[in-house]
């Protein structure tokens, strides 16, 4: 088993792995926010052979070069979500209204729509 690592932890780690750090700020709030695993998923790409185990990141890596796609894909998911809602409220208030004149909402009774 891993031992756990702290935030601090695991920037030192990034950094020892080559990565240039240029806005921690925002790097301890995407690890704390969405962790190591979800976020290296937009890295990967920037590591020498991470399949094999070399994860040391390429020359001149920035932490933004990450942090910019990443903070992207999450406003673009907040605009999918928020707009996946309204349609699954309308949806959900339709039915309901529609089944409340076909009688079937609070009574046996049956009416055609």
């Amino acid at each position: 088993m891993k031992p756990a690592k702290t935030i601090d932890q695991i920037i030192g780690l990034m950094k020892k792995r080559g990565l240039a750090v240029t806005d921690e700020p925002r790097l301890r709030r995407a690890l704390f926010d969405c962790n190591y695993y979800r976020l290296s998923g937009y890295f990967r790409s920037f590591q020498i052979n991470p399949a094999n185990g070399g994860n040391r990141f390429k020359t001149g890596t920035r932490d933004v070069d990450f942090l910019i796609p990443y903070m992207m894909d999450e406003e673009l998911r907040n605009i999918i979500l928020k707009g996946t809602a309204k349609v699954e409220l309308a949806l959900r208030s339709r039915f309901a209204y529609l089944l409340a004149l076909d009688g079937n909402a609070y009574t046996n009774e049956k009416r055609s729509l």
